[in-house]
């Protein structure tokens, strides 16, 4: 009896030792384990950061003609250049708030032409160039603008929104006549003046639309219209 108790306790100590390593290398693996997804997760965040840093669009050439009166656009057609190494992605693009599409879309890199629609993504190239003509015949199928289309005497605040969830924005001030007024040749109590300004060809013309570099005039309140708050950058590029 004696014998089989001491057996039975030999026994015991074995197994007891057995689970006890079992439960170490289980707590080990699951460890390990943890470690190398909290790794991965974390160089995938760090190259997601990386890559939306470098990423990197200007808004640029706004074109606009003008009716007779000057209260209606005829033609509304701007670039978007890539500086990114890597494709983009646009998810959409804003003028003064509103989502703009369908549109037309020329590259002027390689040529090709296409047409965007709402709900789908543009892709620009590394170092691509894309004219995009917006349409003005509102109300109808190939209008650009949801809402009202803006008036050649308003500002135009553009967004770019990306996959990488990147908001490219900037503010572009409408044409105004620039002068200055100067005295010159007074005699006998008469003044003549001479007013200087932007001279083209010796014409004396209102210069075209020009960069604000800044936030819009009027602040928005609404989110932005695709995915999660978006990082905002804006263009480094000098005025037009």
């Amino acid at each position: 009896m004696r014998s089989f108790r001491r057996r039975d306790r030999g026994l015991s100590e074995i197994v007891g030792t057995l689970i006890l390593i079992l439960i170490v290398v289980s707590a080990a693996t699951l460890l390990a384990a943890f470690v190398a997804s909290y790794q991965k997760q974390l160089q995938s965040e760090q190259s997601y950061a990386h890559d939306q840093s470098l990423e990197s669009i200007h808004i640029l050439a706004l074109s606009t003609v003008s009716n007779a009166a000057g209260t209606s656009f005829t033609s509304f057609s701007f670039e978007l250049a890539s500086e990114y190494v890597n494709p983009s992605s646009i998810l959409g693009i804003t003028i003064n708030g509103d989502v703009i599409g369908p549109f037309t879309w020329t590259n002027l890199t390689t040529g090709l032409t296409g047409t965007y629609v709402v709900g789908e993504n543009l892709e620009l190239q590394p170092f691509d160039i894309v004219q995009v003509n917006l349409g003005l015949t509102c109300p109808g199928s190939s209008c650009s603008f949801p809402g009202a289309v803006p008036t050649p005497n308003t500002y135009l605040n553009f967004n770019v929104y990306t996959v990488l969830q990147n908001d490219f924005t900037r503010v572009f001030l409408p044409p105004v006549p620039l002068f200055v007024v100067s005295e010159i040749n007074p005699t006998g109590g008469s003044r003549t003046y001479s007013w200087t300004g932007p001279v083209r060809s010796s014409r004396r013309e209102i210069p075209p639309w020009f960069s604000g570099h800044g936030q819009s005039p009027i602040p928005r309140t609404r989110r932005p219209p695709f995915g999660p708050e978006p990082v905002r950058r804006q263009s480094s590029l000098p005025p037009c």
